[in-house]
């Protein structure tokens, strides 16, 4: 009655001629037997799958789900819209949060800190520093929403110059980070290998200002300047160090699997990759992180905006 075979049923065997639980095959009411069969549902002589029984079940029907299936973008404006969603759930927790109390304390903290005046003073920007900063600067780089090149940068006068170095000296002084150079232009690259018409086969690619990168960097030389000094940084991170790089890690690592082959010893490693770590970091617990960490308070920023390009 529920319409599937009797090969996919999880029922115990019932027989359509005596009522008995075991397969009909194995019945031993047959023709040679003149026993008449019973059936189940009106008692009459006749099998209990007649289907000109009065009394025969009707079968359950079953509708099928329909497959949800979001909408197809079609003009630039939806697909933006569908590449900045795709964006936005890459970049959101994946887990729901485990201890609720103990998030709400960090973010409480962390809002009260932000809102207070900066205590600590940071060396104020020269115009030598800007002009080592331009020097190294990649004219390759695409420009952000502003249309400043870094080419266009490096044509800078002196006199431009030092008026971008009072720019900086003022944001530091003010603890205060231009929402312009926040603001980053996202161009989707496809994956290769993955289908076209999925926003998540699509790797966001972000375009910042290049006046917002140099006034990072220059944020960055007085944020590795204090965890250096201090010795907040580890002997065995070697990332984003001056004079470290990873295949020095792995020339660590080879020293180890060659020394326990000369002892004769086994080496273990235990190698973790997490997904999106960087696109899903709790900004407000890592914010709080720099604060225990006794980072200035000038040197804490603000999250930054995006808005989604398409190729032409």
């Amino acid at each position: 009655m529920y319409g599937h075979a009797a090969a996919n049923c999880h029922a115990d065997p019932r027989c359509v001629k005596c009522l008995v639980p075991h397969w009909t095959r194995e019945c031993s009411r047959t023709r040679e037997s003149g026993e008449k069969p019973s059936c189940v549902n009106c008692l009459q002589q006749h099998t209990a799958n007649y289907r000109g029984c009065p009394k025969a079940p009707k079968f359950l029907s079953y509708n099928r789900p329909k497959p949800n299936r979001p909408k197809m973008a079609i003009d630039d404006a939806e697909i933006a819209e569908c590449l900045a969603d795709s964006i936005e759930t890459q970049c959101s927790h994946a887990f729901p949060p485990h201890d609720i109390a103990h998030i709400n304390r960090i973010e409480e903290d962390v809002l009260q800190k932000t809102s207070l005046e900066p205590k600590d003073d940071l060396a104020p920007v020269s115009l030598c520093e800007v002009q080592t900063l331009v020097k190294s600067l990649n004219t390759r780089k695409a420009p952000g929403l502003d249309g400043t090149s870094n080419k266009a940068i490096k044509c800078f006068s002196i006199p431009l110059l030092s008026l971008l170095v009072a720019i900086f000296n003022a944001c530091i002084k003010n603890c205060y980070f231009p929402p312009a150079w926040k603001e980053a232009e996202v161009i989707g690259i496809h994956k290769p290998g993955k289908p076209r018409d999925l926003p998540a086969s699509y790797r966001p690619i972000s375009l910042l200002s290049g006046l917002g990168k140099l006034f990072e960097k220059i944020l960055k030389t007085r944020l590795s300047d204090h965890l250096l000094g201090k010795g907040l940084i580890i002997d065995e991170q070697f990332g984003f160090r001056p004079a470290h790089s990873c295949p020095q890690q792995v020339l660590r690592l080879v020293e180890y699997v060659s020394e326990g082959f000369e002892t004769e010893r086994s080496t273990v490693a235990v190698f973790f990759d997490v997904a999106k770590a960087f696109d899903r970091v709790w900004h407000a617990g890592l914010i709080y992180k720099l604060y225990s960490l006794q980072v200035p308070d000038r040197l804490i920023i603000t999250n930054q905006n995006l808005s989604i390009v398409l190729s032409s």
